[in-house]
């Protein structure tokens, strides 16, 4: 039912029975076709650090599920309360200007208004929100098995698919981008012995298994839904239990942001770095977001 109501959407728009809003500024749109994991999160970053690194202003709007309607604008490294503007918003914010909301069209124009000297906004989670248009729509294609939230023929629609290496593209080599996510570090970890690794995560996510090979020591996993709220007395029981005897606790920039607010008596936390590495055609997949920025 989903899949169908996600169907029926995309062809008001195409027939043009639903109007799309052009912004001022050029917009790129990174989603999937699945409920989450992908590494929606790990794309539009690097699309950010890049940009930023070549000169760029660029914005991040994201949904951040859970979190208050907004739409939320936060710029110039303002701390962020994850429970009121959502866990991605707050991460995000810790190195870019962001707003986050349900609707993210609205979010996108009150970014334009706190920070107008924009170059490029990038969408977090936008291939199935039709309403703002978006110059260039980054596809990230789902691991076999997935659930998906759409039809694998809405690929159509994207001008770049992502690929995780060992998937099979629906597209030819040339018109496919294949990646892979990669453990970059765990901030400040010292060696030790007993760790704990802990996410809230998307049911395609592969986090657990990158940390576990990264780690050289013997440690145990604990997962949570995702967009889990630490603040929960259940999900906070279940921490102080599986970190009994840890000497550390490894968890992501999302998690974190969460979980530092609670100041819980837990042994100390580190965050991964993690990040993708483009295995083809990473020339044009830039090339492709320089000339969607120049329209």
């Amino acid at each position: 039912m989903y899949k169908a109501g996600a169907a029926i959407h995309r062809n008001l728009y195409k027939l043009n029975m639903l109007r799309k809003t052009r912004l001022d500024v050029p917009v790129i749109g990174v989603g999937n076709l699945s409920f989450g994991g992908s590494g929606k999160t790990l794309v539009v970053s690097r699309i950010a650090e890049k940009l930023m690194a070549d000169g760029k202003k660029v914005g991040i709007v994201c949904r951040s599920y859970g979190a208050l309607a907004g739409p939320h604008v936060l710029v110039d490294g303002v701390a962020a309360d994850p429970a009121g503007v959502g866990d991605e918003a707050a991460g995000y914010a810790e190195r870019f200007a962001v707003a986050s909301g349900r609707d993210k069209t609205a979010a996108a124009r009150r970014l334009i208004e706190a920070a107008p000297a924009l170059d490029v906004i990038l969408v977090d989670d936008a291939f199935q929100h039709h309403r703002l248009h978006q110059d260039l729509r980054i596809l990230i294609w789902p691991k076999r098995g997935a659930v998906l939230r759409d039809f694998r023929s809405a690929e159509r629609e994207a001008e770049i698919l992502l690929v995780p290496n060992g998937e099979r593209s629906p597209r030819a080599d040339l018109d496919t981008v294949y990646f892979v996510k990669e453990i970059l570090g765990i901030l400040d970890l010292k060696s030790e012995k007993h760790i704990l690794v802990v996410g809230g995560l998307g049911p395609e996510t592969d986090f657990f298994e990158h940390v576990g090979r990264y780690l050289s020591g013997a440690y145990r996993t604990l997962r949570f839904a995702d967009h889990v709220d630490y603040r929960r007395g259940d999900v906070q029981a279940k921490l102080f239990e599986s970190s009994r005897g840890c000497g550390a606790i490894v968890t992501t920039s999302k998690d974190h942001v969460k979980l530092k607010p609670l100041a819980l008596d837990l042994p100390p936390i580190y965050v991964v770095r993690a990040g993708i590495k483009f295995l083809t055609n990473e020339t044009l997949f830039w090339e492709r977001i320089e000339a969607a920025m120049a329209k």
